[in-house]
C-alpha cells in the first residue's frame, strides 16, 4: 500500500533465470522481514512446483504493513553540562513516504546552572537527518543532516543570547565488511557569539564575533560487539580525522585527528571487564594561530572522566586530549548488575605539559539496571588525583547504555 515495490525488490536474493533454491528464498523472506516496515512477511511459489525441472517458477511475495513512525518523549535531571532538568522530544520515520529512507528529528530543552559560574543557562538544540540506505545502489550509504544550537543567559551582567549555531552535514559511507564501516563527511556551521562574547574573544576570531567552520572528516569503524548498548565481548574502534578548510567561507585550517577506543572481555560468571581510550590531538595550521575554546577537546563533557561534571570543576581543556577507562561489570540479581570504574586523563594545552602526573583520576562505584532499550545507568565518582573532594550531585551521572 505504501512502500514502493524497488524497496522490497532490492531485498531479494533470487534472480529470474537462477535454478530453484529454497534457502535462497527463506534468505529473501528474512531479508524483507529485517526492514522493519511489515509484521508480515511470505514469499513462495505461487503454484505447486513443476515435476519437470525446466518449468519456471513463479514467485509471489506477500507482505502486510505496519506502522512505521514514532514518536519519542523524555525528561530527566542532567549533571554533565552543569545541574538542571532536559526535556527531549523526538519525531523517527523509519519509511519515508515508502523509499525505505528513515528520517529523525530530535529536539532538546535544557535549563541547567553552572555552579562555577553561577550562571543559568536555558539551551535548545535540535537535529534533523534523513538517510539513503541504498546509494547509487548497494554500495554507499547517504546521509544529510541539519544541526541548530542556541543558548542564552539568565543571569550575570551579559544577560541574553549567548551563541547559536547551525549548519548542514552530508556523508557518504560504505560497509567494506560486516564489521568495517568508511565515512566521508562534510560538515559546515556558522556561529554567531553575542552579548557576553568578551573582547579577547572577538580578538581571538579576528575581531568578528562570528566564525563559519568548514571540516571535512574521513573515518574508519571496526566494529565487532556482541551488542550495541550492553556488549559483553568483541571491540570498537572508530578513527579519524578532521580537517578544517577555508573554503566556503570555513574560517578556521587545522588538523584535528582523534580516536575511540573500547575492548570487552568476557569473565567468569557472566562478568565484563571493559577497557577504553579517548585520544586526540590539534594542529592549526598558517595561518590559523589558535583556535576557539569551543573547538579544544573538553575533559568533563564531551569525553567521560566520570566525577567531574563541567569544565568548572577543576576540568581542563586544550588541543591534546588522553583519556582511559576500565571498568568491571558484573551481575547481581535478576535485571540488576554493578559496576566498579576508574577513569584517568586530561586535556593538556601543549606537548611539553603531557604527563600522567598532571592527570585527572576519578575511581567510582556504578548500578545497572536491563530494559528491552539497553540498561540504565546510574555511576558516582570520586576524586582520587588530586584529591579536590566531590560535592554533592556533581560526581553522578545516568543515562541508557553502559558508559563506553
Amino acid at each position: 500500500v505504501k512502500t514502493q515495490d524497488r524497496v522490497i525488490r532490492r531485498q531479494f536474493t533470487v534472480r529470474t533465470g537462477q535454478p530453484y533454491n529454497a534457502a535462497a528464498i527463506l534468505k529473501t523472506q528474512e531479508q524483507i522481514y529485517q526492514l522493519g516496515f511489515f509484521d508480515r512477511v511470505d514469499v513462495a511459489p505461487l503454484k505447486p512446483i513443476d515435476p519437470d525441472p525446466d518449468e519456471p517458477v513463479d514467485l509471489l511475495v506477500s507482505v502486510h504493513e505496519r506502522p512505521t513512525g514514532s514518536v519519542q518523549l523524555g525528561a530527566g535531571y542532567g549533571t554533565i553540562f552543569g545541574r538542571g532538568p532536559t526535556v527531549n522530544v523526538g519525531y523517527q520515520e523509519i519509511n519515508l513516504w515508502g523509499t525505505g529512507r528513515p528520517l529523525r528529528l530530535d529536539v532538546n530543552l535544557s535549563q541547567l546552572l553552572n555552579e562555577g559560574l553561577n550562571l543559568t543557562q536555558p539551551q535548545l538544540s535540535g537535529q534533523l537527518s534523513i538517510r539513503e540506505p541504498y546509494l547509487l545502489g548497494h554500495d554507499l550509504i547517504g546521509e544529510a543532516g541539519l544541526n541548530f544550537q542556541r543558548q542564552t543567559l539568565l543571569t550575570g551582567p551579559t544577560a541574553g543570547l549567548y551563541y547559536q549555531t547551525f549548519g548542514p552535514t552530508v556523508a557518504v559511507s560504505r560497509q567494506f565488511s560486516p564489521a568495517l564501516l568508511g565515512t566521508l563527511r562534510y560538515a559546515w556551521d556558522r556561529t554567531d557569539y553575542l552579548q557576553s562574547y568578551t573582547p579577547a574573544e572577538v580578538a581571538q576570531q579576528g575581531g568578528s564575533t562570528s566564525r563559519i567552520d568548514s571540516i571535512v572528516t574521513p573515518s574508519f569503524t571496526y566494529d565487532t560487539r556482541s551488542d550495541l548498548l550492553d556488549p559483553r565481548w568483541g571491540s570498537r574502534s572508530d578513527v579519524g580525522v578532521d580537517l578544517a578548510l577555508p573554503v566556503l567561507g570555513g574560517s578556521l585550517l587545522y588538523m584535528r585527528p582523534h580516536a575511540d577506543l573500547a575492548r570487552y572481555i568476557p569473565l567468569p560468571r557472566k562478568m565484563v571487564l571493559a577497557v577504553g581510550a579517548n585520544l586526540g590531538y590539534i594542529q592549526p595550521i598558517w595561518p590559523t594561530k589558535t583556535v576557539p575554546d569551543d573547538v579544544l577537546f573538553q575533559v568533563g563533557v564531551n569525553n567521560i572522566l566520570r566525577g567531574y561534571s563541567s569544565l568548572t570543576e577543576n576540568g581542563q581543556l586544550g588541543p591534546i586530549l588522553g583519556i582511559g577507562h576500565v571498568e568491571l561489570r558484573a551481575p547481581l540479581w535478576g535485571a540488576f548488575g554493578g559496576v566498579v570504574f576508574v577513569d584517568a586523563g586530561n586535556a593538556w594545552p601543549n606537548p611539553r605539559s603531557v604527563s600522567w602526573r598532571s592527570a585527572l583520576v576519578t575511581a567510582g562505584l556504578g548500578a545497572r539496571y536491563e530494559t528491552p532499550v539497553g540498561p540504565l545507568r546510574l555511576d558516582y565518582g570520586f576524586h582520587v588525583w588530586p584529591q579536590l573532594g566531590t560535592s554533592g550531585w556533581n560526581g553522578l551521572s545516568f543515562g541508557i547504555g553502559q558508559a563506553f
